[in-house]
């Protein structure tokens, strides 16, 4: 299965991450909203990771219990630089 590498995020007005940049080939980066790459993740199309300080974490799709919101989430490890809520943000 094809990775793709997650380089950074946006999130709304309640932090939430609504959106993640993706390494492209050539080194492009794509904007994608999180339910885009929550499907990918979950049929199977695309495993994707975030890399830090020489740290691999593999990105999980996930549905919140409460609300049945779609996010993603990243193996925890503890490490938070891998954690996509501290990743830099797609706009800088």
């Amino acid at each position: 299965m094809m990775e793709k590498r997650i380089l950074c995020k946006e999130h709304d007005h309640n932090e939430v991450v609504i959106k993640v940049g993706v390494q492209q080939p050539g080194g492009f980066r794509e904007i994608f909203p999180v339910e885009n790459v929550w499907n990918d993740i979950v049929k199977g199309r695309f495993t994707f990771y975030t890399f830090e300080n020489g740290r691999k974490a593999i990105v999980q799709a996930r549905t919140h219990s409460s609300s049945g919101r779609k996010y993603l989430t990243t193996n925890p490890d503890g490490i938070t630089e891998n954690n996509l809520d501290e990743l830099r943000s797609c706009s800088v």
